[in-house]
């Protein structure tokens, strides 16, 4: 990802990444288990279609 070779140009000794699982089997990039915090949805990511 173009930000994580950014941060470790800038000189960061850590990066996290977290991702989830969605009910599709897609792999989602989100911090939270739901998508309450930073969407108008509501639900776990992991009963959640990408889509």
């Amino acid at each position: 990802m173009r930000s994580f070779r950014s941060a470790i140009a800038l000189g960061c000794d850590l990066i996290e990444c977290d991702v989830h699982l969605s009910a599709d089997g897609r792999l989602v990039v989100i911090h939270d288990h739901s998508v309450e915090r930073t969407t108008n949805g509501t639900g776990l990511v992991r009963d959640l279609t990408a889509s």
